[in-house]
Parts: structure tokens; C-alpha cells; sequence
């Protein structure tokens, strides 16, 4: 083993020690790549797994005893009836009494509360009240059983109810599916809640569903609801307004505090249960992983730059997707990404993921990445990461290596560094080039289609003459889009025009433009 390959070794067994111990930001950020050889990999995420759930068990056993006798599950069952009963068919301080016996049965109880809670031939004061006694509980075991109510509950309003409640409980165990609930929540009013809940733990992808419901609920006092309730959440940690405050999620610049840099083992426990699972045979929970992963913290940020030493090559291709859509609030994970850029298969997933995650310090070697000789998907990939960046310093290595890309025989190379000089600060270089990729049947335009909009936005903002009007054009072609769907709903048959269309008439616009415009005249382009 080289003392290299001992490093890299290293560093996942660092993180993986750091956040165990509950610190923040553990790996240093290296102002230059020293030389790299292959990472050293091993079963990262089944050996966290097997640490995490060793010391679990440690604290458990080490925990004091219940001062309370166990008791027989008969006996706790017909103690349950008769306090739920009386709770449920009092009032005052007489029901005050109830649900504080209720609150104080033994840990068993959780079962019997969520059961009872799920039991649809129940009656709904008694289901309703069994999440009020399990938030109050407050518990691991209670959140679980809250989880389990917001997952498989009926009618819709009791997931709404168990959403909110997690929401005011300071449990993390359950963030990872909570967050999952996102991609499968189908009522609007449960939708709410749940991205409210996920608010009050830090993880702010759940702003996503309450402005989903602000803007597109067909009740409009739910969506006024979820109006106040998204400016309320910016409000709490002085974020501006609600979409100031997805875009500081987005880019991990929110307030100081705002997001735990610290969770629990429990919390950690499940990312690494999640992240095995990228390991599986069935789709579906590699999707899932994905879906939540992508929409959790810095932490999970940590956690997933550990797993990009794992021995399955499916582990690590999960990690790197994910990183790469976390975008900036992946920052971290950085210096972990730089080892693995030349990783054969994982290499140009890494080039994006680095530019995605906008990680400054990987210019030097994306620039080397797009020298002859490198692999075709990791140059076109690193000339796209270049972009992500949108360093003016990096448009003299591009525009060299545009020089050496024959258009005909590399179109997706040509177009990517194309798109970067515009990112990058350069445009005058790539304009005709981009325009034609709109209509080029070997491209895919939207990249093209994003970079012209990133000019005619500048160029707007410079006051050039006409481009706020062509702008404006611009952007209205994108009400011909087929609508989005309702959550739960079945794609809408409504038509609309075709991608490929839309980008073809926005050729037409900006051939227009450009030809009886400078469109170059403008102040200098940055990102």
C-alpha cells in the first residue's frame, strides 16, 4: 500500500470516525491535489453499519433500568382500552388526567397506539388522539410509531396529523423516511405539513412541497395557508422570503444554525442503511435512496463522501449522484470526489458532481481533463463541471481545447465547452454554436437552451437594447410545456408543445436577435 493509497484509506475511516463523535465539517478542504493513485476500497457502508449498531447496543446495555415492571401484554391492552375510552368520552380536566396516564403507559404502549391509530374501524377520536399521546411520549419508539401512521394512514388527515406532530418532536431517526414521504405523498394538505415537519428539523427540501402547495393547491385557503406558512419558516431564521430561503438551502449558505451540523447515531444508522441499499437488485429502492439522500443535510453530505470508498461499485455510483445533486450544499464532500476523477467507470459522474457541487478547487485538474488522450465522457463531462464552476480563470483552457474539437466528428464535446465559455464568462466565442445545438438532432438542446437564457439574462441586466424583450419571448415559449401533474394525480392529457419545438423556435428568436443586434455588447459575464 502506498503512503497514498494509505490516505485515501484513511480519510473514509476519518469521516466515518468524525461524525460518529458528532463534529462538523471533518474533512479539510486542500488548497491543490497532491498526486493521486487509486483509492484504497472496502465494505465502507456494512462496516458503519456494524460500528453505529455495536454502539447503540452499548448504550442500551448501559442504560438504567425501567423503573417500571414490565407488564403483560393482556393486561396492557385492556388498561389501554379503559384509558383511551375515558379520555376519549371525557372532557376537562377529567380528559386532562387521561391522556397523561395515557402519555405515561410503559414503552410497550407505542405498539398498541400505533396500531390502534391505523385501525380504520377505530373510532377517529381515538385515532386522532393516539398521535396527540405519542408526540407528547416523545420518544424514538413513539416518532417510529408516527412514522408508521404517516406511511400507511387513512383518511389522508391522520398523515397530515402524524406529519405535523413529527414535525414538533425532536427526533432524527425517522428524517430519512420522512423525507421519502416526499415522493409519495398524494394529498395536498398532508403534503403541507409534511414539508413543514422537515422545515423544523433543518432539512429545508421540504420547502419544495409547502411552496407546491402555495402555488399550485386548487383549495385557495390551503394555499394561503401555505403562503404564510412558507414565509413564516424564512421568517424564523432570517432568511428573507421563502424562496430566498430555498435558494440559501440550495447552495448551503443559510444562517448559522439553521441546519444541525450534528446528528444522532440513529440518524447516521439509517443514511448508511439507506446508502447499502444502492447495493440491491430491485430498482425501486435504489431510486428511493437516491430520492432522499439528494434532499437531506451537510451531514448526509458526510456520510455519502465516506461511501465513495465502498467496495461495490453500485454504492459508490449512488454516492457520487447524489453528491452531484445536492449541488453546493455538498461543498464538503469535495477533496473525497478529487480522488476518484479518474475512477474508470465513476469518472465522469465525479467531473459533474464537482462542477455541481461547485467546488473551486477541482479547476486545475477538469482543466487537465480536457487534454487529448483523456476519455471521451470524462472530457465532455469535465468541460460541463468547468461551466458548474463559472470561473473566468478556466476560459483560457477552454477556449484551447475548443480549438482542437472538430464540431462534426465531437458535436456533445464542442457544445459542452461552448456552454462553459458562456458560464464562464466568455460568450463572444460560443454563441453560434449554441444556437445551432438547438436544432442539432445529435444534442440535447435544454443545456444550450439554459446557457443562451444565462447571456440574454446579463445582457438584460446590462440594459443591452431589445434583450429584456427577447428575454420575455423567451421564456413565455415555456408556457407551451405540457402542465405538470397534481401530486397523485395521472400525467394530464392537456397538449402542449414538444421540447424539440420549443427549442426550434427559440432558435428562430435568437437568429433574429443576433442579427440585428450586437449581442456582445454587454458588460463581461460571470456567474
Amino acid at each position: 500500500m502506498t503512503p497514498r493509497t494509505s490516505h485515501s484509506f484513511g480519510r473514509w475511516l476519518g469521516a466515518i470516525l468524525c461524525l460518529l463523535a458528532g463534529a462538523a465539517a471533518c474533512t479539510p478542504e486542500p488548497e491543490s491535489e497532491p498526486e493521486r493513485s487509486a483509492p484504497v476500497l472496502a465494505p465502507v457502508a456494512l462496516d458503519a453499519i456494524a460500528l453505529i449498531e455495536a454502539r447503540l447496543a452499548d448504550a442500551r446495555a448501559t442504560a438504567l433500568p425501567s423503573s417500571t415492571p414490565p407488564i403483560p401484554p393482556a393486561e396492557l391492552v385492556r388498561r389501554m382500552e379503559g384509558l383511551m375510552g375515558f379520555a376519549t368520552g371525557s372532557g376537562g380536566r377529567a380528559r386532562d388526567a387521561g391522556v397523561t396516564d395515557l402519555v405515561d403507559s410503559p414503552a410497550e404502549a407505542s405498539a398498541w397506539l400505533r396500531a390502534r391509530a391505523l385501525d380504520e374501524d377505530a373510532r377517529e377520536a381515538e385515532r386522532y388522539l393516539c398521535l396527540e399521546v405519542l408526540e407528547r411520549r416523545g420518544g424514538q419508539d413513539d416518532a417510529e410509531a408516527l412514522m408508521a401512521i404517516a406511511e400507511r394512514a387513512r383518511p389522508a388527515g391522520l398523515r397530515a396529523g402524524a406529519y405535523w406532530r413529527l414535525g414538533r418532536m425532536g427526533e432524527d431517526a425517522v428524517l430519512a423516511r420522512l423525507t421519502l414521504r416526499l415522493k409519495y405523498e398524494t394529498d395536498w394538505e398532508a403534503v403541507l405539513w409534511l414539508g413543514w415537519a422537515l422545515c423544523q428539523h433543518g432539512i429545508y427540501s421540504g420547502l419544495d412541497g409547502v411552496l407546491a402547495v402555495a402555488n399550485s393547491a386548487p383549495d385557495r385557503d390551503l394555499a394561503e395557508r401555505a403562503t404564510a406558512e412558507a414565509q413564516a419558516l424564512a421568517d424564523e431564521i432570517g432568511a428573507g422570503d421563502a424562496y430566498q430561503l430555498a435558494n440559501g438551502w440550495w447552495r448551503g449558505e443559510l444562517p448559522a444554525g439553521a441546519v444541525p451540523r450534528v446528528r444522532s447515531l440513529e440518524y447516521q444508522l439509517e443514511l448508511w442503511r439507506w446508502i447499502a441499499r444502492f447495493d440491491e437488485f430491485q430498482l425501486r429502492g435504489v431510486d428511493d435512496a437516491r430520492f432522499l439522500l439528494a434532499r437531506l443535510d451537510g451531514v448526509a453530505a458526510d456520510v455519502l463522501g465516506a461511501a465513495l470508498f465502498d467496495a461495490s461499485p453500485y454504492v459508490r455510483l449512488g454516492a457520487v449522484q447524489c453528491l452531484e445533486r445536492m449541488g453546493p450544499r455538498a461543498h464538503s464532500a469535495g477533496p473525497l470526489l478529487l480522488e476518484h476523477l479518474d475512477d474508470p467507470e465513476l469518472g465522469p459522474w465525479v467531473a459533474s458532481a464537482l462542477g455541481r457541487i461547485q467546488y473551486p478547487p477541482a479547476k486545475e485538474a477538469l482543466e487537465q481533463r480536457l487534454q487529448p488522450g483523456t476519455a471521451p465522457a470524462l472530457e465532455v463531462a469535465a468541460a460541463r463541471a468547468l461551466g458548474h464552476l463559472g470561473l473566468a480563470e478556466a476560459v483560457p483552457a477552454l477556449l484551447a481545447a475548443l480549438k482542437n474539437v472538430d464540431a462534426g466528428q465531437r458535436p456533445e464535446l464542442h457544445q459542452a465547452i461552448a456552454e462553459s465559455l458562456v458560464w464562464c464568462g466568455a460568450p463572444a466565442f460560443a454563441l453560434e454554436a449554441l444556437v445551432a445545438a438547438l436544432t442539432d438532432p445529435r444534442l440535447e438542446p435544454s443545456t444550450s437552451s439554459a446557457a443562451l437564457r444565462h447571456h440574454l439574462a446579463r445582457q438584460a441586466a446590462a440594459s443591452v437594447p431589445g434583450a429584456q424583450d427577447v428575454l420575455t419571448e423567451f421564456d413565455a415559449l415555456n408556457a407551451q410545456r405540457p402542465p405538470a401533474a397534481a401530486p397523485g394525480s395521472a400525467a394530464p392529457t392537456r397538449g402542449g408543445a414538444a421540447p424539440r419545438e420549443i427549442e426550434a423556435a427559440r432558435a428562430a428568436l435568437l437568429r433574429n436577435y443576433f442579427d440585428s443586434a450586437n449581442p456582445l455588447d454587454s458588460a463581461p459575464v460571470t456567474k
